[in-house]
């Protein structure tokens, strides 16, 4: 039986701060170089990987990361854990300006909407980082289904604000080649990793006992790991401190066996016509071809 149905006003404001700090991002950075090494493309392991340019920011995946923490946070206080299984639905990231390591944050989370799904509850939470003195920095929204723990929950309807569109149109001037696509091989390690890193230790992503308590097949990959992985393989086109929006919608988990699971992620520009400029689509497929998420960023132009 489910929990009622709050209202967005009976969670509350959640307020806080916390430093990105230099460990943080060399971890999430070993954690991306990990993947790197189980990256492929066109049938090759390590064939065409584009190395991901130095850069002083922390990586998008780590600042979603941190939000993801405050959005459960706000939840667990508000509404305790009474073996619901927590499922996540979409995630967006706008990013204002870049996250060095050592900043300092001031985060705010809040709930924007609570509705019934299926047998369960799906909530949208808002998280805002800020500079200390106010200025913008990030804004997440994310959409998290919290159900009973028999069968995976329906694929959520994400709202206009948190999920991504599924049409557009680009600029004249395309930051990065169309259909670029990676491919990686998650493993299990990779995703205890990630679990590590990120501080997500939802036990369906590390236990197959867990796992197969809650109706999937097996263990299962955090959707923000596709997220982390999705950054990353943006900015190793385009470079970090182009990539100002990311966002997915997840319809299908990753199911992750002893071997492994391939991941495959692919952006291309939207249709030509669009305002927005530097759009892209993107879509992530496993290994037998079925799509697990669809989602689209906004890189910016190159300068000059």
């Amino acid at each position: 039986m489910t929990s009622a149905v709050q209202t967005p006003e009976d969670y509350g404001v959640l307020t806080g701060f916390q430093t990105v700090s230099a460990v943080d991002v060399r971890r999430f950075r070993d954690m991306l170089g990990m993947a790197e090494g189980a990256r492929h493309e066109g049938g090759q392991p390590g064939a065409g990987t584009v190395p991901v340019p130095p850069s002083p920011s922390a990586p998008l995946g780590l600042v979603a990361a941190a939000a993801l923490r405050a959005t459960a946070d706000l939840l667990t206080r508000s509404a305790p854990p009474d073996g619901m299984v927590l499922i996540h639905g979409a995630q967006k990231l706008c990013v204002y300006r870049p996250v060095s390591a050592g900043a300092e944050l001031a985060s705010t989370a809040s709930v924007r909407s609570v509705r019934p799904l299926g047998g369960g509850i799906a909530t949208e939470v808002l998280v805002q980082f800020a500079t200390p003195v106010g200025e913008p920095v990030a804004e997440s929204t994310s959409l998290v289904v919290r159900t009973p723990p028999t069968a995976p929950p329906p694929a959520p309807r994400a709202t206009a604000a948190g999920a991504p569109a599924a049409t557009g149109e680009p600029s004249g001037q395309e930051p990065v080649r169309p259909d670029r696509t990676a491919s990686f091989t998650v493993t299990r390690e990779l995703v205890g990793e990630y679990a590590a890193v990120s501080g997500d230790h939802n036990p369906i992503h590390l236990s197959e006992l867990a796992a197969r308590a809650a109706g999937f097949p097996d263990i299962i990959a955090h959707g923000m790991l596709t997220f982390a992985l999705t950054a990353h393989h943006l900015a190793g086109l385009a470079g970090d401190d182009r990539v100002s929006e990311i966002q997915w919608r997840f319809s299908k988990p990753l199911t992750v066996p002893a071997e492994g699971a391939a991941l495959a992620l692919s952006c291309r520009p939207l249709p030509a016509g669009t305002e927005e400029k530097g759009g892209l689509l993107l879509t992530a497929t496993d290994g037998a071809g079925s799509t697990i998420a669809r989602g689209r960023a906004v890189v910016a132009p190159p300068s000059g």
